[in-house]
């Protein structure tokens, strides 16, 4: 299996943890100082630390989906324009586009990078 075939199954599987709400498949996805950073201001440095942000979204969106639409590789850098499914605190039903670039090493992602448009998330965070 090519670096190109591993990056995108550690995508894959790493879509369906969070899909699952799998804490635990998430935990061994996550290199021990993996690092989080969203344009929305979360900024995370360790497994810990990044399992419990994805808690806390666990928790606003229970019944949010994420699907990969878009996924580029170049290495062990992945760069993957996904779409958020869910319903909002109200009840109704949201579709959110963002980008995410992932670093990989050793078969576990060890930085995430998340870009999305703020507003987008303050509509649904009512």
């Amino acid at each position: 299996m090519s670096g190109r075939d591993e990056a995108r199954t550690l995508l894959a599987r790493l879509v369906t943890a969070y899909n699952e709400k799998d804490r635990v498949a998430l935990e061994r996805l996550y290199a021990p100082s993996i690092r989080v950073w969203s344009a929305l201001g979360v900024e995370t440095e360790g497994k810990a630390a990044a399992l419990d942000h994805v808690d806390e979204l666990f928790a606003k969106l229970p019944d949010e989906t994420m699907s990969a639409e878009t996924v580029i590789t170049n290495g062990d850098t992945l760069v993957v324009e996904m779409t958020s499914r869910g319903s909002d605190g109200s009840g109704q039903p949201y579709e959110i586009r963002f980008t995410e670039v992932l670093e990989i090493d050793g078969g576990e992602i060890t930085e995430i990078r998340t870009y999305l448009d703020p507003e987008d998330v303050a509509a649904i965070s009512h």
